[in-house]
């Protein structure tokens, strides 16, 4: 006598469903690309902020090294965020990109006027953006779950 098996019927929605989970280096690049639209906005707002005061162009490589800090933080956490990679490795890595779009970037934009302090200057920014994104990184997977307390029954 043969036997009968049954198979599980799927639709299309629960196929569907199931997802592969993406790539770690498509989602360390949307981090880095989405930090770089944070940074472009917080250079609008200090560049906003700037125009109040008497001489704007003496403040600008002030906002040239200042600026890419924050970025490269929300950089990492978005990084560690978005891939599969532990959280230091994928901030150095989101670090290494924004740093990489950065570069890139000065290239495409004039720039007159502003020019490096030193030769020593864009390897320090570049060395504090990858410091940054490493800890954006390593507090996303290291942070300490919500305890809740117990409720008290009367």
């Amino acid at each position: 006598m043969p036997m009968l098996t049954h198979k599980k019927k799927t639709n299309a929605k629960v196929r569907s469903a199931v997802k592969a989970p993406p790539s770690t280096f498509v989602g360390i690049l949307r981090a880095a690309v989405i930090s770089l639209g944070c940074g472009i906005v917080l250079l609008l707002l200090f560049c906003a902020v700037l125009l109040t005061t008497e001489d704007p162009g003496a403040y600008a490589p002030l906002a040239v090294t200042l600026i890419p800090l924050p970025a490269a933080l929300v950089c990492g956490v978005l990084s560690a965020g978005r891939s599969s990679v532990g959280g230091l490795i994928s901030g150095l890595l989101g670090g290494a990109v924004f740093c990489l779009l950065l570069f890139l970037l000065g290239f495409v934009l004039p720039h007159d006027g502003i020019t490096a302090a030193s030769p020593l200057d864009i390897p320090l920014r570049a060395g504090l953006c990858l410091v940054l994104s490493a800890i954006g990184g390593y507090t996303v997977t290291h942070r300490k779950p919500k305890t809740h307390r117990p409720r008290r029954h009367p």
